[in-house]
């Protein structure tokens, strides 16, 4: 927030003030709508939010195998350039509609990128 009420006003849409109290709010809303829960860990044996090939098999996984950062930066990536879930599925509802987002929004940049190499040739 203090990075967008650093922005100099060629670059700020609106008022000087909109921008960080938006994120303010969003972040209020955020933790009162999931108070406590944020930083609590499920456990791989409940319900887990994303399911991972070596969750599913264990034939495939080494003892006590956990997902680490890299598990979920691939089908982040792999999302984000394919435009569907390809080696992980989403099974909660957040997950779902995180990974729907994250498509929605390569999908608006990839038209962006397409729109100005045409405004280019033009």
């Amino acid at each position: 927030m203090l990075l967008t009420l650093l922005l100099p006003s060629e670059l700020r849409l609106g008022p000087r003030l909109l921008l960080p109290i938006v994120e303010g709010a969003l972040l209020v809303a955020l933790i009162i709508g999931d108070p406590g829960r944020i930083s609590k860990r499920s456990s791989l044996r409940d319900h887990p939010d994303l399911a991972f090939p070596r969750q599913l098999n264990p034939h495939i996984a080494p003892a006590n195998w956990r997902p680490r950062f890299i598990d979920y930066l691939y089908p982040g990536f792999t999302n984000a350039t394919a435009f569907s879930p390809t080696d992980v599925m989403p099974l909660a509802p957040w997950a779902k509609l995180a990974m729907a987002v994250q498509a929605a929004i390569s999908l608006a940049v990839l038209g962006l990128v397409v729109a100005r190499a045409v405004n280019v040739l033009t």
